[in-house]
C-alpha cells in the first residue's frame, strides 16, 4: 500500500492523487499490516515531496478513465473481507445484498 500510495503522489496530478490515495484507503483490508503501511507512507512523505513529477494533464485524463473502471467494484469502507480470497469455486466473487447482507 505504501508504494502505491507514493507512486500515486510522485506521478499523478493532484487530485487524481488524492483520489487515488482515498480509493487505496478504502479498498485495503483494514487490519494490522493496513495501518503499518499508511504509517510508513506518511513517514515518507518529505521524500515524496521532493522527488514529486507529474505527468501530463492528457495522459492523467486517461489514466482517470481506466481508474473509473477500477473504482466501480471498490469495497466498502470498513469491510475487512478481502474479495481476492473470497473467490468462490467458479471464480467469481460472491455479490451481497446490502439490505439483507446474504449472497445474492
Amino acid at each position: 500500500m505504501r508504494n502505491t500510495l507514493w507512486n500515486a503522489w510522485l506521478h499523478r496530478r493532484a487530485f487524481s492523487a488524492v483520489r487515488w490515495t482515498v480509493f487505496t484507503l478504502v479498498d485495503t483490508p483494514k487490519n494490522i499490516d493496513w495501518l503499518r503501511e499508511a504509517v510508513m507512507a506518511v513517514k515518507g512523505i518529505r521524500w515524496v515531496a521532493r522527488q514529486r513529477r507529474p505527468m501530463s494533464r492528457h495522459l492523467d485524463a486517461t489514466l482517470t478513465v481506466l481508474d473509473r473502471r477500477r473504482f466501480a467494484d471498490r469495497r466498502s469502507l470498513f469491510n475487512r473481507i478481502d474479495p481476492m480470497r473470497s473467490r468462490g469455486r467458479d471464480g467469481q466473487v460472491e455479490k451481497y445484498d446490502q439490505r439483507t447482507s446474504s449472497p445474492r
